[in-house]
């Protein structure tokens, strides 16, 4: 990363709270084989879920006395390793992190969110944390975007065309999709003759190259057993079909569409 776009973007996200996800993570190699948090002399196996230019959240898996004893380190120092494959950087790095340990508390049985204050900002992290900020809204302005609103990607242009439908947790049935695009996905199940219901929230999963998506929607148009269901924003999805999409530069959004191209 440049020095001035370091500038630039430290400015905008200096206040930014990023939500990780196993896709984000991946994107920059993160390995959760070497990374530990250190709590006095307990190294213990984590997992960032949320990071920023001032804090971090970790998730923990800790059995009810372990939690018992780690609540004793509370508003003390700690400090966490972070190591990463060549993914992003070229090699493998890994770096300390060091901070105070805000509080710890259950989020379901034996998971644990571990919130604490950084203290030191080493600059790979800094870079790291920039970088996936930067990607993240730039996925969500293509989501939001009136750019690629009607654009309909074919079936024909993807390796996507079949999906699984879920309601509550059961599979209703397996089907095939007509197209796709940024915030809606359309449904052919006149081989199942299955009939969904309008303004009723479905989950779907697709495949793209044997990996299995997991998209939330509602349905907002309905056929005789074909449908059009609104997206929920998934980033994933999105950093996949952005890539079959005609997005031009000779548009009021080229800025968007240029910085897109350089993910």
């Amino acid at each position: 990363m440049l020095e001035y776009q370091k500038v630039k973007l430290l400015e905008q996200y200096a206040r930014h709270i990023l939500k990780l996800d196993t896709f984000l993570l991946k994107v920059v190699g993160y390995n959760p084989e070497e990374s530990r948090l250190k709590i006095d002399d307990y190294l213990l196996h984590c997992s960032p879920a949320s990071i920023s230019l001032q804090s971090c959240s970790l998730v923990l898996f800790l059995g009810k006395n372990e939690i018992d004893f780690f609540k004793k380190f509370e508003k003390k120092l700690v400090s966490l390793n972070l190591a990463f494959d060549s993914t992003y950087f070229g090699s493998p790095v890994s770096f300390y992190i060091k901070g105070r340990m805000e509080s710890i508390n259950a989020m379901r049985e034996n998971v644990y969110m571990l919130d604490f204050t950084l203290t030191n900002i080493p600059e790979t992290y800094k870079e790291i944390f920039l970088y996936l900020s930067n990607i993240s809204s730039l996925y969500k302005k293509l989501y939001n975007t009136k750019l690629t609103e009607n654009q309909k990607i074919s079936i024909n242009k993807i390796p996507i065309d079949k999906v699984q439908i879920f309601k509550d947790g059961v599979l209703i049935c397996h089907g095939r999709i007509a197209s796709l695009s940024n915030r809606h996905i359309e449904l052919d199940l006149r081989h199942n003759q299955v009939n969904l219901e309008m303004d009723k929230t479905y989950k779907y999963t697709i495949l793209y190259y044997g990996r299995g998506i997991n998209l939330t929607g509602k349905i907002v148009k309905s056929l005789p057993y074909q449908f059009i269901s609104s997206l929920d924003f998934n980033l994933e999805y999105i950093h996949i079909i952005s890539k079959y999409m005609n997005i031009s530069n000779q548009t009021p959004e080229s800025e968007f569409s240029e910085e897109l191209e350089e993910l």
